[in-house]
């Protein structure tokens, strides 16, 4: 099973893949234009790694931020096969922490998305 990840932020999506189930790994970051409409560069990642499963950080609270993942999520959702599982995870602190995490030029956006995935993989 394959799995990727997707941090989505105002201005950059982070991605995150895990080909072992175990291990998350952070992948790349997108820049778009309008996150709540699906990036052709993420319908291109998408069918090249031909993921099972997608993970999509989400805050808990509604909101702004909620209502554009959540239109994200929905666009995913008209793309992908429908044989690819669509999961949300909490993903409060998740930049903070990738922040703590990261060295100077580490790709924070990606690492969020990394740590999204691993708490996903933990928790199933």
């Amino acid at each position: 099973m394959i799995y990727l990840a997707f941090d989505v932020g105002a201005k950059r999506i982070g991605v995150a893949i895990s080909r072992s189930g175990i291990i998350a790994e952070p992948l790349t970051t997108l820049a778009v234009a309008d996150p709540a409409r699906l990036d052709p560069a993420i319908s291109a990642l998408i069918a090249a790694e031909e993921p099972t499963i997608i993970v999509v950080g989400r805050p808990e609270r509604s909101g702004h931020r909620s209502t554009i993942i959540d239109a994200f999520i929905n666009q995913l959702s008209i793309t992908v096969a429908k044989n690819v599982k669509i999961i949300t995870v909490d993903e409060t602190l998740t930049t903070k922490e990738a922040e703590r995490l990261s060295h100077h030029g580490t790709d924070t956006d990606a690492l969020a998305a990394a740590l999204i995935l691993e708490q996903y993989l933990a928790e199933r």
